[in-house]
């Protein structure tokens, strides 16, 4: 694991998860919804599952698991930016439509992708060692909540603006 961090990864706060939601940096992943993916397993497929060996939850984040940490408000020396919320979403069948699946609050986001062949990322032969660039020690998978959520939650997305 990538355990390098700057002095600035804290973005001049101590606890990020002291800050109110709306202060904090949030990223939402849209997972499962690429021309790969129709055809191929990717490596987001594993984004959900927790780690066997460590029990944390690693993030692909499509399409190549490099992210831009500036635009979270890392400096460009940093090579992760702590304390952000990650927001999973799925496109709706014959929608342009997302669904959130999941969420994680705290994540850790890298800027380069990591590759640890001592986690349980391998899926097979043709995929190889998957990557992330987003750790965590919680996940909430509303796909697996029906009992506590029943009501799906929907985002709108639209080229041409808000339905009539």
């Amino acid at each position: 694991m990538n355990d390098k961090k700057n002095s600035s990864d804290l973005i001049g706060y101590s606890d990020p998860m002291s800050l109110d939601i709306a202060q904090r940096p949030m990223m939402v992943i849209d997972l499962f919804s690429g021309s790969y993916t129709s055809r191929y397993i990717g490596h987001e497929v594993l984004n959900l599952e927790k780690d066997a060996k460590d029990g944390r939850y690693y993030g692909y984040c499509p399409p190549y698991d490099n992210i831009d940490i500036t635009s979270l408000g890392a400096s460009r020396k940093d090579t992760v930016i702590l304390g952000v919320t990650i927001v999973y979403v799925k496109k709706q069948l014959g929608s342009n439509d997302r669904e959130i699946i999941a969420f994680c609050e705290n994540a850790t986001v890298h800027r380069d992708c990591i590759v640890d062949k001592s986690l349980n990322r391998y899926i097979d032969k043709d995929n190889g060692f998957c990557s992330y660039s987003i750790e965590s020690d919680t996940l909430v998978n509303l796909m697996n909540e029906e009992h506590c959520c029943p009501e799906k939650f929907y985002h709108s997305v639209s080229c041409l603006g808000p339905s009539p």
